[in-house]
């Protein structure tokens, strides 16, 4: 079972923290993350590509409109 986390509202580093936390101690099982910031969405991207992450759907956000995806471990062949 995947663990659900929304950060609306909150600051882009204080996301990330969470995001890492529960991600840590979820052992790899895929989170999903409900936020509502486009500069946020392309920070979680970034680190998503640096940390062998995936982010699913691929979405273009919009600033203020609500979007959900989901951060999963890319597992090696």
């Amino acid at each position: 079972m995947s663990e659900s986390l929304d950060v609306v509202g909150l600051e882009c580093e204080e996301a990330m923290f969470y995001i890492k936390d529960v991600l840590r101690k979820g052992h790899g099982l895929p989170l999903a993350v409900r936020s509502a910031s486009a500069p946020f969405h392309q920070l979680l991207s970034l680190w998503a590509s640096s940390t062998d992450h995936l982010l699913h759907p691929a979405i273009k956000p919009v600033q203020g409109e609500v979007w959900e995806l989901t951060v999963s471990k890319v597992m090696p062949c």
